[in-house]
């Protein structure tokens, strides 16, 4: 080789050798950088760098971490957290009603994804004295799920990944009421539970899934997001259609029978998955997907009934009217007869 040649080589050698820990330090401070997200409180959570190591307090917003590209930095979640597969093997720091405080802090975590309305109130202000960084959120409308998706990608550091599920999820929820013919919305009771009989108002994730239906939950204008209901305000809602969990064992067809319900008499008892029916995650948009089938379905078969009672009248020979009988005349009066006066009466 000659010495030109050489020189080229180690000018190149040279330029790779600079080159290369400038970029490794360009990524070292892109991973490095200060994230900050809104949380569905309105408060601002600041990170001092992408979260690498997340607790999720309910199974939904595990299911939302995996769905964002986050599900590797998952180092605690509820004991409820079975889907997908890789989330039963995240350690277990939380489980109805409650947060195991030493699991969470041995967990190490940089940001603890908690459940507005699910998680303890006492629990999230305790967290909150901890200086835990913590993004409490509530899904109460299709969109929010896709937007939280975004919201983890972010925290996460894995905005392309999260950006892609969200996408997917925006389509199928714009999806859901395209094509729908406009009409009178069916009236729907929700029974999230049986005993006691459990139900949701309209500011609820499946409200707002009945609405992108064409349909009304009976309960909407309840103050409370969830609460019982007895048979005899039931009864008073009339509902035309039931959705209700297909729980195992659970027979609902038997437990409503003979009830005094347009839905029990039109057989309009919808039966939907428990796991997804109750999570607010990314699967969620599919089980409003179902809903919208089936009430879909419902409406074909009454326009089908209804054309059937159409066709029969038109076709049903025109009967003889009743010849009516006739109104009695009025009858001249009677007078008693006016008998003679003998002579000379007066």
């Amino acid at each position: 080789m000659s010495r030109t040649g050489f020189a080229a080589g180690l000018q190149v050698a040279a330029a790779v050798l600079v080159a290369l820990p400038a970029a490794l330090i360009t990524a070292v401070a892109l991973a490095a950088s200060p994230v900050e997200i809104r949380d569905d409180r309105g408060v601002s959570v600041e990170l001092p760098a992408p979260a690498r190591r997340i607790v999720a307090l309910a199974p939904h917003l595990a299911e939302i971490a995996f769905a964002a590209g986050a599900g590797s930095f998952l180092v605690g979640t509820s004991s409820a957290s079975d889907y997908p597969q890789a989330a039963t093997r995240v350690p277990v720091v939380s489980g109805p009603g409650r947060i195991d405080f030493e699991r969470l802090l041995a967990a190490r975590p940089d940001l603890v994804l908690a459940w507005q309305s699910g998680n303890p109130p006492a629990g999230i202000e305790h967290l909150e004295r901890l200086g835990i960084p913590l993004a409490v959120t509530e899904v109460r409308r299709l969109e929010d799920i896709p937007r939280l998706v975004r919201l983890v990608g972010k925290a996460a550091g894995t905005q392309a990944a999260a950006a892609a599920a969200a996408q997917a999820l925006d389509a199928q929820i714009d999806a859901l009421g395209a094509g729908r013919a406009s009409g009178p919305a069916l009236t729907v009771f929700v029974e999230i539970w049986h005993q006691p009989l459990l139900t949701v108002n309209g500011a609820h994730l499946l409200s707002d899934a009945l609405r992108r239906c064409g349909a009304r939950n009976v309960f909407a204008a309840a103050p409370q997001l969830s609460f019982a209901v007895s048979l005899e305000q039931l009864y008073r809602a009339a509902p035309q259609v039931i959705v209700h969990n297909a729980l195992p064992g659970y027979e609902a067809e038997a437990r409503w029978a003979g009830a005094p319900l347009p839905a029990v008499r039109a057989g309009r008892l919808v039966a939907l998955d428990p796991e997804a029916f109750h999570r607010q995650g990314p699967r969620f948009v599919e089980v409003a997907r179902q809903v919208c089938a089936e009430l879909d379905a419902i409406r074909a078969r009454a326009a089908r009934a209804q054309q059937v009672r159409e066709q029969s009248v038109r076709e049903q020979p025109l009967r003889e009217q009743p010849v009516r009988d006739q109104p009695a005349r009025d009858q001249p009066a009677r007078t008693r007869p006016v008998r003679a006066q003998p002579a000379g009466a007066r």
